[in-house]
């Protein structure tokens, strides 16, 4: 297989730092340009500014004769990166983009100069930017956004719990119980549950709340009850809540990762759980994003305790 030739754009290096691991045996082009543009991003506490000194370290620790010629190899098993110097404007583009002063014209006319030298071989445009990508395509230059760190379709996600109708209802009443403990002979669901896995088993209008719990050392893996337990004053109003609660309070669960809509609940549920279990630690962090998102300021997320018993419904959260 040919390998292809990925020209990267300014952007992309300031959503990844490490995105030139990305590109497997592939080679790699960094326009000239690209480094001027992330020298007026390496002063800041933002996360673009780190992206922009952390590339330019990685970058000189590759650094040699090579890198402006020819290129230098990544790793092992990987292609290899290089910086491309400026070039005259390309005799195609120069009655096409009229102000070629432009940083993503500039960048734009190496990538056109490689591919008319490079004929044999792909050659692509990574770049965040839609108008670039557009202006790439309008002289026939291939372009592509970068999407290694895009996360699947979220419908095919891990969800953390599942929903299984049509229990024998002897078997939702035995939950119920005391105990509250079934086995896997009896339960026997459609698929092998995963660790820690919530359930919500029902049957008609009877239900019930569960959780897969893996045994070990002996032990027999078993389905047990989740019961609605408050948590420092806080009752969940749903069954994701509850299954959220009681991932918190568990104490062989290291890491809980909650995701949902604003107003869900994830902080309110997690501070109160850390509140509950503040005699078994030292000390509790609560830490949030300090970036922006968009055009908007930071501030406080939609939610409450009015909003919620006004509305008496939370929407789904999921849990992991």
């Amino acid at each position: 297989m040919t390998k292809k030739i990925f020209i990267l754009d300014t952007n992309v290096i300031l959503h990844d730092s490490s995105c030139i691991n990305n590109f497997e045996e592939h080679d790699i082009i960094i326009p000239i340009t690209v480094l001027e543009e992330l020298d007026n991003f390496k002063k800041g506490s933002q996360i673009i500014n780190y992206h922009a000194r952390q590339f330019v370290r990685d970058l000189d620790r590759l650094a040699t004769d090579k890198l402006f010629n020819g290129g230098m190899r990544i790793g092992e098993g990987k292609g290899t990166v290089a910086i491309r110097l400026e070039m005259a404007t390309h005799p195609d583009l120069c009655n096409i983009f009229l102000h070629g002063e432009r940083e993503d014209h500039r960048i734009l006319n190496i990538a056109y100069h490689i591919a008319k030298k490079q004929k044999s071989r792909t050659v692509i445009l990574v770049t965040k930017d839609v108008n670039l990508r557009m202006k790439a395509r309008s002289v026939k230059l291939m372009a592509e956004d970068y999407t290694t760190d895009y996360v699947s379709d979220p419908a095919h996600l891990y969800s953390g719990c599942r929903c299984e109708e049509d229990i024998s209802p002897l078997l939702i009443e035995k939950l119920c119980n005391q105990d509250g403990v079934l086995s896997l002979e009896e339960y026997r669901p459609h698929t092998p549950p995963r660790p820690n896995e919530y359930m919500i088993l029902r049957n008609g209008k009877k239900s019930a709340l569960a959780t897969y719990v893996e045994g070990d050392s002996g032990i027999e893996s078993v389905i047990k009850r989740v019961k609605k337990e408050s948590v420092y004053g806080i009752t969940p109003l749903n069954a994701e809540q509850s299954f959220a609660v009681h991932a918190l309070l568990n104490s062989k669960v290291k890491l809980v990762t909650i995701s949902g809509k604003a107003g869900t609940g994830k902080t309110l549920l997690a501070l109160a759980a850390a509140l509950e279990c503040r005699t078994h630690f030292r000390q509790i962090l609560l830490t949030r994003p300090v970036v922006p998102l968009s055009n908007k300021d930071i501030g406080y997320l939609p939610g409450g305790i009015s909003n919620r018993r006004s509305n008496r419904i939370c929407s789904r959260s999921t849990i992991t």
